[in-house]
């Protein structure tokens, strides 16, 4: 597997690609599909993200329970893994019952409600508006032709 980078200031990339493809007989895929990560389906490459997202929140927990016991941790400074176990920290010194393993989903819900209140951003866009930004960012060789 190679990679190529879409670089389009004075050309035609996708008028490029399709001349690869039809000379060496084979196929291109973006990194957006789930053959360019090595899975043969889009269920398999989802059940992996989800699998992988499983783990990550997994490991973390540990390790924010290891900042709370003020043991050595893998929580960076100026993180936003950071910002929540400061969160995490206040919550618990208001109840030590948090720490339990039966309050774990209540804990990280108390932590995700409490950034998402004090240090989120939401847009929320009208219709129209996100048919805009399409546009804005839409290749002109990805556009239909004539």
């Amino acid at each position: 597997m190679s990679c190529l980078t879409r670089y389009m200031p004075n050309g035609a990339p996708s008028k490029i690609l399709s001349a690869i493809v039809e000379a060496f007989d084979t196929g291109i895929v973006s990194e957006y599909e789930s053959q360019f990560w090595g899975f043969e389906t889009q269920e398999e490459w989802d059940a992996w993200q989800e699998r992988a997202g499983k783990e990550s929140e997994e490991k973390f927990h540990n390790e924010l329970l290891k900042f709370l016991r003020g043991e050595p941790n893998d929580i960076r400074p100026g993180s936003i893994g950071m910002i929540q176990a400061e969160i995490a920290k206040k919550l618990v010194e208001k109840d030590a019952t948090l720490l339990s393993s039966e309050n774990k989903d209540k804990l990280q819900n108390e932590i995700r409600s409490t950034y998402d209140r004090d240090h989120a951003i939401s847009v929320t866009l009208s219709p129209q508006e996100v048919e805009t930004v399409k546009m804005v960012v839409t290749h002109e060789d990805d556009l239909p032709s004539a």
